[in-house]
């Protein structure tokens, strides 16, 4: 995930990055989905 996450991200750090809007929604349908993949991995606690 943070390589993916870090594939958008370092670009634009360094230096002005235009994305459409389609792209920006596409980021963030990536986005969740992974962090949904790593809640349905996360063990659960029990108290």
């Amino acid at each position: 995930m943070t390589g993916a996450l870090g594939s958008y991200k370092n670009p634009s750090s360094h230096r002005r990055v235009e994305i459409k809007a389609v792209e920006a929604r596409e980021m963030l349908i990536l986005a969740s989905h992974l962090l949904r993949i790593v809640d349905t991995r996360r063990p659960t606690s029990s108290i």
